[in-house]
């Protein structure tokens, strides 16, 4: 048996980072990526317009915690779904 959260009215964020072999992680900003059709991404808006500023913030600051508890050394993307109540 596998169980999954539901999530409701998702929106699909994620933030582009960058990170070098001594520590130092950037923020370059979030996108939107929730317009799709068959699981497919149609549009990518950045920087998203469908969050608050609340939410950037912390889906930024969180993105960083995350490549530094890693200890990730290159740029990539790190994916966040944030529900209707703005649970991320």
């Amino acid at each position: 048996l596998y169980v999954e959260k539901y999530i409701s009215n998702a929106r699909h964020i994620e933030v582009q980072i960058l990170a070098d072999k001594y520590g130092n992680v950037l923020s370059l900003g979030e996108r939107n990526c929730s317009i799709q059709k068959n699981n497919k991404k149609i549009i990518e808006e950045c920087p998203a317009t469908n969050i608050s500023d609340i939410e950037r913030k912390k889906v930024n600051e969180i993105a960083i915690k995350i490549a530094k508890s890693l200890k990730y050394d290159s740029i990539g993307t790190i994916e966040f779904l944030i529900d209707d109540k703005s649970n991320i």
